[in-house]
C-alpha cells in the first residue's frame, strides 16, 4: 500500500521488493493520481513489466516505467571463479584452470588474468624453489577477456617440486580493482631428474648429464627427450633418445660447446690503454697551463729581488724543458703498452690484429630444460647450466 501523492520518480516502495519508479511523467501524476489516495498496486504478468492498479476502475492505464531501478543497488564491479577440480599432477608437468568472469551491474570493461602467491620449498636435496621457478600461461594468450567469458589459466610446476599440496592465487584485474581465488595443486612428487646439474666446458668440449625417469606413471607411453631453451652455441644428444619407460631407466644427455658465445653474449672490462689522443690532449693542456703559471712566478720573483731579465729566462727554459719531458715521457709511456683488446664477433673467437696476445673473455653461462614427450604431454624433468668462456 503507498500514499499516491507522496508518490514520485525517486519515491520507492515495497511489493515484495523495493523500486524506484523511473520515467514517471507529471502529467501521469496528476490525471491518473488523485492526490492523496491510497491505492493497491502489483507488477502484471506483461513482459513490458508495467504496473497497474489493480482496485481502481476507472483507470485502466498502465503507469509505464522504462527503468526499474532496484533500491540499494550494488556497486558495478565483476567477478571471477574457478570451475575447475584440484587437479593433481608431477614436478614439471602442467595443471590448466578453466576461469569464469561475471559482471555486476553495467560493469563492461575487459579483465586481465594473472597469477600469484606461489609458495617457496626447500628440496631435499637442499634446492630452493622460489616464486619465480613458477609460471602461468593463458589462453587467449593475452589473458584479457570480457566480463561474462571464460578462459584457460595453466600453470607450470617447476622441476623438482616435492610431493605436498601447494596453493597460489588466479587474480582478476580491471583498472584499479582487483579479485582473485585461490586454488589447490596436489604435487605427486618428481617424475624425472636430471644429473648433475651444470658444467664448466670450453668451446668444443662436452660433457655427460645422467636423465632418469623415476615414477614411469608420469607418462602415457614412449617418453622422447628433448632439450628447450638452449643458445644457439650449446648442442643436445641423448642415447637413447626415446625409451619405454620403467623406474630408473636412464638415458645419457651429451651436451656439447660447439662455438665461442657471439659478442653480444659477453662483456669486458674497460680498456686503460685505449684512448692516448683524448689523454695526450689532457697531458697537453695541463702542461701549458702549467708552463703559464711558473712564467708569472718567476716574473714577479724577477721583480721582487731585482733579478736580470737573462737569469729569468734561463729559469723558465729549465723549468719549461723538465715539464715538457716529463709529460712526454708519460704520454710515450701509456701508447707504448702491448694491446690487450680483442674482439669477438658471430662465434668466431679470433683475436684482434695487434698487440701482444689476445684477452680472456668474461664466463658466460647459458641454461636451458631438459624435457621428456609423451602422449600426456611434456614434462619438465630439470635444467641444465652451462659456463664457457
Amino acid at each position: 500500500m503507498i500514499e499516491l501523492g507522496l508518490l514520485s520518480t525517486k519515491t520507492s516502495f515495497d511489493i515484495a521488493e523495493t523500486f524506484a519508479i523511473g520515467e514517471l511523467s507529471k502529467r501521469q501524476t496528476k490525471e491518473l493520481i488523485p492526490a492523496g489516495e491510497i491505492f493497491d498496486v502489483t507488477v502484471d504478468n506483461n513482459t513490458n513489466a508495467d504496473m497497474v492498479w489493480v482496485n481502481n476502475a476507472g483507470s485502466a492505464a498502465n503507469i509505464d516505467f522504462a527503468i526499474a531501478n532496484v533500491g540499494n543497488q550494488p556497486p558495478d564491479d565483476f567477478s571471477i571463479s574457478v570451475n575447475s577440480a584440484p587437479p593433481s599432477a608431477y614436478s614439471g608437468q602442467t595443471v590448466t584452470f578453466n576461469v569464469t568472469t561475471q559482471a555486476i551491474g553495467t560493469f563492461n570493461s575487459a579483465l586481465t588474468l594473472g597469477c600469484n602467491d606461489f609458495p617457496e620449498v626447500m628440496t631435499a636435496q637442499g634446492v630452493e624453489i622460489k616464486r619465480s621457478d613458477f609460471s602461468c600461461t593463458f589462453n587467449p594468450a593475452s589473458g584479457s577477456i570480457n566480463p561474462g567469458s571464460s578462459a584457460t589459466v595453466s600453470l607450470a610446476i617447476p622441476p623438482g617440486f616435492p610431493a605436498e599440496p601447494f596453493s597460489f592465487a588466479i587474480n582478476g584485474t580491471s583498472g584499479g580493482t582487483t579479485h582473485r581465488v585461490k586454488v589447490t595443486v596436489t604435487d605427486l612428487g618428481l617424475a624425472g631428474s636430471v644429473q648433475p646439474a651444470s658444467a664448466t666446458l670450453a668451446v668444443g668440449a662436452s660433457a655427460n648429464f645422467n636423465v632418469t625417469i623415476i615414477n614411469p606413471n608420469a607418462f602415457a607411453g614412449t617418453v622422447s627427450f628433448l632439450c628447450n631453451g638452449q643458445p644457439a652455441w650449446i648442442q643436445c644428444a641423448f642415447n637413447p633418445s626415446s625409451m619405454a619407460p620403467s623406474a630408473n631407466s636412464s638415458s645419457v644427455m651429451t651436451v656439447t660447446v660447439v662455438s665461442v658465445p657471439t659478442g653480444a653474449m659477453l662483456s669486458y672490462p674497460p680498456s686503460t690503454r685505449r684512448l692516448p689522443a683524448q689523454r695526450n690532449r689532457v697531458l697537453w693542456s695541463v702542461t701549458f697551463a702549467a708552463l703559464c703559471l711558473i712564467a708569472m712566478a718567476m716574473i714577479s720573483i724577477g721583480r721582487h729581488e731585482k733579478l736580470s731579465a737573462a737569469l729569468l729566462l734561463r729559469g723558465f727554459a729549465v723549468m719549461a724543458l723538465t715539464l715538457v719531458l716529463a709529460v712526454g715521457l708519460v704520454s710515450c709511456g701509456g701508447a707504448a703498452g702491448p694491446s690487450t683488446s680483442a674482439n669477438l664477433t658471430g662465434g668466431s673467437g679470433a683475436n684482434g690484429s695487434g698487440g701482444g696476445g689476445g684477452a680472456r673473455s668474461n664466463p658466460v653461462t647459458g641454461t636451458f630444460t631438459v624435457q621428456a614427450q609423451s602422449a600426456n604431454g611434456i614434462t619438465n624433468l630439470g635444467t641444465v647450466s652451462i659456463t664457457t668462456q
